[in-house]
């Protein structure tokens, strides 16, 4: 792989990554970006929206220099007819960007990002949504692009139930014929988790394939907790994200079954934007639905074992990072824990099915000393393993940059690092 110190790279975000806590995007990038922007090689493209500034960007707490940051303004037209009939024509068509990933202003981005590139870059890092890089990649031919996806959309789709059936499949190859259209003509594409590379891998024989997970975005860690019911369990995520949602409905029918064992069982569902179905157990009196929280550690150190019974989504799944950060007894899904890849019955407990969940929910709850050892082994494998420092390293000789404290010399093989992390 280039490591060419003198080497411009353009990283292209969609959308400013703050407050880090407003979702998977923030999570991901205002902690890479903090160390990344240290590199004085290295400039930032932020998608923002109309009339936005380089004044109202969050410089103090992105790191950097004013002078490395670009903005590409989305356009702020309406859509016309054509555009909107040339949209709903694209469901009836076996290639192109499918219907549910179109956006609208593409050629608003692309004219902005073909006068960026004037200024002399050599490697650009596509970080996000692809939603807008299908009708980009033509300015990106002579370029070493770089494409860090974060999740594989194949593999989300293939566990929404709109991807089932017949037509559900056939609308699920054409997703991946536009993903894999556009990795392809990468030089390396990245992916948080083993299980998103191997989902296209066997397409893209030619791309590198790599493995960047995510950090712990730890810091406003705290030990405190709330004063809180126990017995409890608990679920943590945006509960206004479908799978959470879903993951939630399963949940509370698990919890009512363990209410026959454990009458003062109490059921915690900490996260912002709690949907209309997720509110309706507010009506409960043992569930305890919090909303959007100061500090989600407090009330994350007060449940006693938490349960993540996820059955669809993809990449890796920050809140079991957070859980386990923290020390508590979890129980999860085999797909929630796949890009995490904690040990089960050492460091979390793996349950693929309801009558498995409950009874490992009741094992839990009468055995506080194994909570407290697999509480102690998930915070010891996450903090020994997801650190951001170690992995804005990896992520800087992924895309062939380093540090100014660092030998450009060095390789990401010889840290460690490389296609097969």
């Amino acid at each position: 792989m280039q490591k060419d110190p003198a080497n411009r790279t353009l990283i292209i975000l969609m959308g400013v990554p703050y407050p880090p806590r407003r979702n998977g995007f923030t999570l991901r990038y205002f902690p890479l970006l903090q160390h990344l922007s240290k590199s004085t090689a290295i400039d930032f493209a932020i998608i923002s929206p109309p009339g936005a500034t380089l004044d109202d960007l969050p410089l103090a707490e992105l790191g950097g220099k004013r002078e490395q940051f670009r903005l590409l303004i989305e356009s702020s037209t309406p859509a016309s007819i054509f555009e909107r009939a040339l949209a709903q024509l694209s469901r009836t068509l076996p290639i192109g960007t499918p219907h549910h990933f179109h956006r609208h202003g593409t050629r608003t981005i692309y004219r902005q990002i073909e006068a960026l590139l004037r200024e002399g870059y050599e490697t650009v890092v596509w970080a996000g949504e692809t939603h807008w890089l299908y009708a980009c990649l033509p300015l990106f031919e002579k370029l070493h692009l770089i494409i860090d996806a974060i999740d594989s959309t194949t593999l989300l789709c293939s566990r929404l139930p709109r991807y089932q059936g017949l037509w559900g499949r056939l609308r699920l190859a054409r997703v991946r014929r536009w993903e894999t259209s556009m990795l392809s003509r990468a030089k390396t594409a990245l992916f948080i988790s083993p299980a998103d590379r191997d989902a296209v891998r066997p397409y893209l024989e030619s791309v590198e394939l790599a493995v960047s997970p995510n950090g712990v975005f730890s810091d406003d860690y705290t030990r405190r907790a709330v004063e809180e019911a126990s017995p409890s369990i608990g679920f943590l995520g945006n509960m206004g994200y479908a799978p959470n949602v879903a993951a939630v409905r399963r949940l509370y029918e698990i919890y009512r079954r363990a209410r026959k064992s454990v009458p003062d069982l109490k059921l915690y569902l900490i996260g912002r934007n709690p949907a209309p179905a997720i509110l309706e157990y507010a009506r409960d009196d043992g569930v305890v639905i919090t909303g959007t929280v100061d500090s989600i550690w407090e009330y994350i150190n007060a449940v006693d074992v938490f349960v993540l019974p996820i059955h669809s989504g993809s990449g890796q799944q920050n809140k079991l990072l957070e859980i386990l950060y923290a020390g508590r007894a979890t129980i999860s899904t085999s797909i929630a824990n796949a890009g995490v890849g904690a040990q089960d019955g050492e460091s979390v407990v793996i349950a693929d099915d309801d009558d498995s969940t409950l009874r490992q929910i009741l094992a839990l709850l009468a055995d506080p000393e194994r909570c407290q050892r697999l509480g102690n082994a998930g915070a010891r494998f996450v903090r020994s393993r997801f650190v951001w420092d170690s992995i804005a390293a990896q992520y800087l000789e992924l895309i062939g940059a380093t540090r100014p404290d660092e030998d450009p010399g060095a390789t990401a093989e010889a840290r460690g690092y490389g296609p097969d992390a």
